[in-house]
């Protein structure tokens, strides 16, 4: 039973979804990118997906990153895209075991501070 859900807008477009349930011991964020269909970006965003949740600017490789995710708990993230209509969903989610259950009053700001990273900071390499 899903007993709250909350949805902020971050930017145009992009909004923030967390869903809060006493059936589960986990907390999931989702954040949903809806992008017109467009032959030039469909094989760029399916690409996206794949890389997105490998590293950031500050945890710069996939195992730092795995390790990272251990450090929170355990949390997952799973990303992916999903054509709907003629619109594309670019979707990441983030799966966190929930605060009360680990005694941590600051997991979900880290795990959403990681989320962000992974769009706002990436890992570049030569500019791209």
């Amino acid at each position: 039973m899903i007993n709250r859900k909350t949805t902020a807008m971050l930017y145009e477009g992009v909004n923030l979804h967390m869903v809060h349930s006493d059936k589960f011991k986990t907390v999931l964020f989702g954040l949903y990118i809806r992008r017109p269909l467009n032959d030039d970006e469909v094989a760029l965003n399916a690409l996206l997906s794949r890389v997105i949740d490998k590293s950031t600017s500050k945890i710069p490789s996939e195992r730092g990153m795995n390790q990272a995710l251990e450090m929170l708990y355990g949390s997952l993230i799973v990303s992916d895209v999903h054509k709907y209509g003629e619109k594309q969903m670019f979707q990441i989610k983030l799966q966190v075991p929930g605060e009360p259950y680990i005694g941590d009053s600051n997991l979900y700001k880290d795990n959403l501070a990681l989320l962000n990273d992974m769009f706002n900071a990436p890992r570049l390499i030569d500019g791209g």
